[in-house]
């Protein structure tokens, strides 16, 4: 199956908005940024597996869910769903695949790091699944079954607090002894849509989406997320200093 093309351009916040409208009535809607245009396979795809890829992800899951729970200041997850995106939240390969339910949150992903030397743009990736995709009732249905990519929007009850910031939302890929990226799959053909954001406008939107109040710190609540910001700000202010131009946007003295 050949993969979509690019359909559009996002150059600037206005552009974020006028693709946030089109979608309000819709009742799916997931987005994802990527600093590249990467293929939207989960983290666990993405690794050479010691056994099988099905063998490491049970044994590396298993240990986390027995391990866990001493490391943890909240409520425990009860399915494993929750396990998964928690363990997916904190770096273990998974079969999910990280989106969220606001655009603007997705496109700071795509642009919060320089672009890369190689000129290539980011990409802001919106899918829309059917409703027999979306995962209803997580007590009856199995992360680990299935023969469909599927999406499942985390428990409230879990507490997890970037979650929460990030309005998480995830793919959850099949696998056997490889993995299919979503946008090579024939069951979500016409779902997906792609839009490229270009390395010189990618600066221009980190200050636009701070005035949305989107930044690290925001979406990583916590001192390593503030940390990042201050960084980032400040190496923005330098840059644009550099180039002459105005930092008022960046909250910089």
């Amino acid at each position: 199956m050949t993969r979509p093309l690019a359909e559009g351009v996002i150059r600037n916040i206005a552009d974020l908005h006028k693709v946030a409208d089109s979608y309000t009535r819709s009742k799916h809607v997931y987005f994802r940024g990527q600093r590249q245009d990467w293929p939207l396979l989960p983290s666990i795809a993405r690794k050479s597996p010691r056994t099988s890829l099905l063998e490491d992800e049970r044994a590396m899951f298993d240990k986390f869910v027995d391990r866990a729970p001493k490391f943890l200041n909240q409520k425990t997850p009860s399915n494993d769903w929750d396990w998964l995106a928690l363990a997916q939240h904190y770096g273990l390969p998974t079969r999910l695949l990280d989106w969220t339910r606001n655009v603007f949150i997705a496109s700071w992903f795509a642009v919060r790091k320089p672009a890369t030397d190689n000129g290539e743009p980011g990409v802001l990736w919106i899918f829309t699944p059917e409703s027999k995709d979306v995962v209803s009732e997580l007590s009856r249905e199995r992360p680990f079954a299935g023969d469909r990519t599927k999406v499942f929007v985390p428990s409230p009850g879990l507490l997890d607090k970037r979650i929460r910031a990030q309005k998480g939302a995830f793919t959850v890929h099949k696998l056997k002894e490889g993995c299919i990226s979503l946008e090579e799959q024939r069951q979500h053909k016409g779902r997906l849509r792609e839009f490229f954001i270009y390395p010189q406008d990618f600066s221009t939107l980190r200050g636009q989406l701070r005035s949305e109040r989107i930044d690290e710190a925001k979406l990583f609540p916590d001192l390593d997320g503030l940390s990042r910001e201050i960084t980032y700000q400040f190496a923005d202010a330098k840059k644009m200093k550099t180039n002459g131009l105005p930092n008022h946007s960046l909250g910089v003295p």
